[in-house]
């Protein structure tokens, strides 16, 4: 498991704005996003932060 990804009990989770978060599917996008990034993917980078930046007015927490 990459350092993207966090393990609570038996659920694979990430942490996105200092927030633990196990929904399937958000970590499924996140995950997928911050891997790429982590191998150097510019554009995955810039898309996670558009997309789970914690400044952002249109956050996925709102």
């Amino acid at each position: 498991m990459s350092d993207c990804y966090i393990k609570d009990g038996d659920k694979t989770c990430v942490i996105i704005c200092g927030k633990l978060i196990c929904d399937k599917d958000t970590v499924n996008d996140y995950g997928r996003l911050c891997e790429k990034c982590k191998r150097g993917d510019r554009k995955a980078c810039i898309e996670i932060l558009e997309r789970y930046g914690c400044w952002s007015a249109s956050g996925w927490w709102l």
